[in-house]
């Protein structure tokens, strides 16, 4: 009887013991449900999921790419052969400087209107008329009167009288007059510098409002239908070619200062300018003079050696290069876009190919892994994310970098994080799966950028030491101490590779190994956080979240010591028999 009361209460207790557990928290992981067609066949669904999303990031070179110009001053590691006739380019620089001079040295030109000197000889001829054609007979000072009424508002009385008294003075005037209109009279003062305007303003006391900064000696003038390049002196403005003509007249010593005040009256009433500017025509012969400078320097003939393996390059082999690239972007011909669709496809299934490597040696490796759907999944995620960030990279790195005057010669690409895959793989799969995930990464990384063996070494030194450093990491901590060996890794490479390119600037060296340095940082970062994620998504225990489980002052843990201690000292007891026998 006592022994089934015991039995009860025991029962009793361990019931009440269950139900308080059950109410502890727990930790959750986040389930996925997955598509239904991926449960028929799950590891080839699995492989051509990724093989599609691989096709779908790929990076798809817009052209056929031969080559990747050297820099100035590099050694070339092949020998470019050119594969056709093309035009070396000249710099935009250069070509720049060029059609800017071409604009420079296009002459302004000016129109000459003959309508002025008609004009101003029939103004002459109609002050002539009164004052001559009347006679002799008329009375001078109705003939003055009459002047002043009819021509006062234009010429000063004291130069009226004068003319009155001594009508000669209007065939010198009207001489003088058809002069300068025949030599031309410019409507814009043309001056080289503001201090030449300044010393012009002075002189004549004028304001000389319509002015033009122009500092040649010579403008274009077009005359009828004929033109014809013109000193810019022998085109001068009225105020200028007044004081020319009076100059004259004074020197011939026939005229007396009233005489001379009476024709300059005259001139500066009735002459006009009749040179003016032609903006239009002036803008588009400059605009033409810029067209005409050919953008070429030269030609390279098909099958010319352009520059030799291990030669030095030369700013002239630059030249020839680049433009070399740029014409065979310009070749637009079928059997161009069927080269382009060729290396297109054939650097995609080369990728798909040690993609399907990777799987056989993933299931000589871990056939295991092979038979668990969701761990299939994650490592599927990791190379898919892998390649999205390497194609992010390649789109963002250049145009980071680009335009800044303090980078002279640096390697975008080392920018990349191309480790984050291995330090995943190491952290949730192991060692010799991280090293399988940073070899497809390398190959990956250094087939999109045209088979560069540099930078495949790079990535896949990098990925193996960081799938050493990291497959250890039992705390948050440990990223940062797994951070050294890695970036020491990527320094080393750089230092190894500019000394075997004879490239060791200092600065370039700092430059490029302050990119991997931000690159591990970067690539940690995303390794820390994806972990956690890829632990809860995908049902995956790693050393971080076994020592999380383990630990002593978790509430539940605490709970059990306390309540159930027979059960905590058994479940401790059993806990370290499996670890035994592990």
């Amino acid at each position: 009887m006592n022994s089934q009361k015991n039995s009860a209460e025991s029962k009793k207790s361990r019931g009440r013991k269950t139900e308080m557990l059950s109410l502890a928290p727990a930790r959750r992981r986040l389930s996925v449900k997955l598509p239904s067609w991926l449960n028929l066949p799950p590891t080839p669904a699995i492989l051509l999921g990724t093989a599609l999303m691989l096709t779908a990031l790929f990076p798809y070179a817009p052209t056929v790419q031969v080559f990747e110009p050297p820099k100035e001053g590099e050694v070339s590691q092949e020998t470019i052969i050119a594969p056709f006739t093309f035009d070396i380019l000249k710099s935009p620089e250069l070509l720049e400087s060029e059609r800017r001079r071409a604009i420079e040295q296009t002459l302004l030109v000016v129109d000459y209107l003959p309508s002025v000197r008609s004009t101003v000889t029939s103004k002459i001829g109609n002050l002539r008329t009164l004052l001559v054609g009347t006679g002799s007979s008329s009375d001078p000072d109705s003939l003055l009167s009459t002047a002043i009424h009819s021509f006062g508002k234009e010429i000063p009385e004291n130069a009226l009288r004068v003319l009155t008294k001594r009508t000669y003075l209007l065939d010198d005037a009207l001489l003088q007059a058809r002069r300068i209109l025949d030599a031309g009279v410019m409507s814009v003062l043309l001056v080289p510098t503001y201090q030449k305007l300044e010393d012009l303003r002075s002189r004549f006391n004028t304001p000389f409002d319509r002015h033009l900064i122009y500092d040649k000696e010579y403008v274009s003038l077009k005359r009828d239908s004929t033109e014809q390049t013109m000193a810019l002196e022998s085109l001068p403005v009225k105020e200028v070619a007044l004081e020319r003509a009076i100059g004259r007249l004074k020197a011939e010593g026939r005229f007396d200062p009233d005489a001379l005040n009476a024709i300059y009256a005259l001139l500066h009433a009735y002459v006009q300018p009749n040179v003016g500017v032609n903006g239009e025509e002036t803008a588009r012969r400059k605009q033409r003079a810029a067209m005409e400078i050919m953008p070429i320097k030269g030609k390279v003939i098909k099958d010319t050696e352009i520059v030799r393996k291990h030669q030095v390059v030369t700013a002239e082999i630059v030249e020839q290069l680049k433009s070399l690239r740029e014409a065979l972007k310009r070749r637009e011909s079928g059997e161009e876009k069927w080269k382009i669709f060729g290396g297109n496809a054939g650097r995609l299934l080369l990728t798909i190919i040690t993609l399907l490597f990777l799987s056989y040696f993933l299931k000589t490796l871990r056939p295991d892994l092979l038979s668990n759907q969701r761990h299939l999944l994650a490592l599927a995620c990791i190379v898919i994310i892998q390649a999205a960030v390497i194609r992010g990279g390649l789109l963002l790195a250049p145009k980071l970098l680009k335009g800044s005057s303090e980078i002279s010669s640096v390697i975008p690409e080392y920018l990349i994080p191309t480790a984050i895959g291995g330090m995943l793989a190491a952290l949730l799969f192991g060692l010799p799966i991280s090293v399988l995930v940073s070899l497809f990464t390398s190959i990956y990384f250094g087939v999109v950028l045209g088979f560069k063996h540099s930078l495949f070494l790079y990535s896949f030194l990098g990925g193996i030491t960081a799938a050493f450093a990291y497959k250890n990491i039992r705390y948050r901590w440990d990223f940062f101490r797994a951070m050294p060996p890695t970036a020491a890794t990527y320094a080393l490479f750089i230092l190894l590779w500019h000394l075997i390119s004879f490239g060791l600037a200092p600065l370039e060296i700092w430059q490029n190994v302050g990119l991997a340095l931000i690159n591990v940082i970067s690539a940690t970062f995303f390794a820390m956080m994806l972990t956690t994620i890829f632990e809860n998504l995908f049902d995956i225990s790693t050393n971080m979240s076994l020592l999380e489980l383990a630990d002593m002052n978790h509430p539940i843990l605490k709970r059990l010591s306390i309540e159930a201690a027979g059960t905590y000292n058994h479940s401790v007891l059993v806990g370290n028999l499996a670890e035994s026998a592990a």
